[in-house]
């Protein structure tokens, strides 16, 4: 945010930072920063950034923009006309992934059942309770429901999958981020 406010203070333009997103998860705030037409390579979570401005890719701000992203990935479906939500949320979360090559079929059709079940049990509480750690510069990573949730993906997808989500979406914000700059 801070390279945004940066880039349109130089070039003359106003900027206003409203923060009316405090109730919203990662991913339904990327969601709405996309529907907006926000540039996300303009952005940095990171905490330990380089001094180039690339992410780390480990602390817990990139892992939770990792997170959002993807989820952000999988909830490309209608609600409203959607006759089977679940279904449709898997099937297009694992073309996104086939589509991107970061995944075979069988890889993605089997990460992308597993997320989708994962996040069907979080609720709104889980989510509060998650920022609420963000917000107070503590580790998500010691709460309960990410501890479970880490627990269901692992059991479910298996370390292997997981971190090869995890090496192509750093891959990939590096990248953009590196497109940026040029």
């Amino acid at each position: 945010m801070a390279n945004l406010a940066t880039k349109a203070g130089v070039e003359g333009h106003p900027i206003k930072i409203e923060t009316p997103l405090l109730h919203l998860s990662k991913a339904n705030i990327i969601r709405l920063g996309l529907e907006h037409g926000l540039d996300y390579a303009q952005t940095v979570s990171c905490y330990q950034a380089d001094a180039e401005g690339r992410a780390c890719g480990k602390c817990d701000s990139c892992r939770l923009r990792q997170q959002g992203v993807l989820s952000t990935q999988t909830f490309a479906v209608d609600l409203s006309k959607s006759s089977n939500i679940q279904a449709d949320l898997v099937k297009n979360c694992s073309e996104s992934y086939t589509k991107a090559k970061v995944l075979s079929s069988a890889e993605a059709s089997k990460f992308c059942k597993c997320t989708i079940s994962t996040q069907a049990k979080m609720t709104n509480a889980d989510e509060w309770a998650i920022q609420s750690a963000i917000n107070a510069k503590k580790n998500p990573e010691t709460l309960a429901v990410v501890q479970r949730t880490k627990k269901e993906m692992e059991s479910c997808a298996g370390m292997p999958l997981i971190k090869k989500v995890q090496d192509a979406t750093v891959a990939a914000m590096q990248k953009a981020a590196a497109a940026q700059k040029k």
